[in-house]
């Protein structure tokens, strides 16, 4: 049984606030559940306060029980009071949130991604998702842009918060680091610019995606090496634009296809 408390704690932290005041969020799932059991990495980095599951609900068996936090049994009822889906998948467990140092200087290795002001959680766990996907380690968020930890991102990202780490930082600032230790050339996604699909892309890039009706912001052009933007194939009726994160899987390919480091 759940105690009225850990419920109201669980519920707490669909907010923002009360997940910085408790630095705890939740992970909802089997699959985001196991994975966070299983790695080693993962445990170590995601420490687990509690596991909350229906009874139908089986532990990975390759993890060692010592491992495990404690589970408590609650009913299908008790989960969907408690759970902030929609659509509850037998366990949750809360969760610290971890500290994300972040290395300046992996700017300069492979691809960094840098996100201004994204407002949608589906959009920023897609995105993170299709990151992993493409071997992004790193993203850059704007301190406006929606909270990784919120419910709906950690759902989005189907488990790939775990492989790519994401910081939230003042982004002239960061852009100003990375270009005065030439790092690696800093592209934006733009409606106008060079095609990307004819770009000669460099392997050690900082891409730079803006919000999803605003674009980049303006006060960060001057930080920007090389404009690109996605040409639409529409003849007639032509869309406005493109959603980031479309924008995000388009981009990352035609850098990763062009790129000399790896094989695809």
């Amino acid at each position: 049984m759940i105690s009225k408390s850990d419920i109201k704690l669980i519920r707490s932290l669909a907010i923002k606030k009360y997940r910085a005041k408790h630095g705890l969020f939740v992970a909802e799932g089997e699959k985001i559940i196991s994975e966070m059991l299983q790695d080693e990495y993962n445990r170590t980095r995601y420490r687990i306060r509690s596991i909350f599951s229906t009874d139908d609900w089986e532990p990975p068996v390759q993890t060692q029980q010592t491992t495990f936090p404690q589970i408590v049994h609650i009913s299908d009822k008790e989960l969907k009071q408690c759970s902030l889906l929609s659509t509850p998948n037998k366990v949750l467990a809360i969760v610290e949130i971890p500290v994300t140092p972040l290395n300046i200087d992996e700017s300069g290795q492979g691809i960094t991604l840098v996100l201004d002001a994204i407002r949608d959680p589906g959009n920023l766990g897609t995105i993170i998702r299709t990151a992993h996907w493409f071997g992004v380690k790193n993203i850059i968020c704007s301190d406006d842009s929606v909270d990784l930890y919120n419910p709906k991102t950690i759902q989005a990202t189907m488990g790939s918060f775990m492989a790519v780490k994401v910081h939230y930082l003042n982004l002239a600032e960061y852009l100003g680091l990375v270009k005065a230790k030439k790092s690696g050339t800093i592209y934006g996604s733009y409606l106008e610019g060079e095609n990307i699909y004819t770009t000669k892309t460099d392997s050690n890039a900082v891409i730079v995606l803006g919000n999803e009706s605003a674009g980049i912001d303006n006060q960060l052009d001057p930080s920007i090496d090389k404009k690109i933007y996605i040409p639409s194939f529409s003849i007639a009726d032509k869309p406005d634009s493109l959603n980031v994160a479309a924008a995000a899987a388009i981009i990352l390919f035609e850098f990763q296809r062009n790129s000399n480091s790896r094989e695809l």
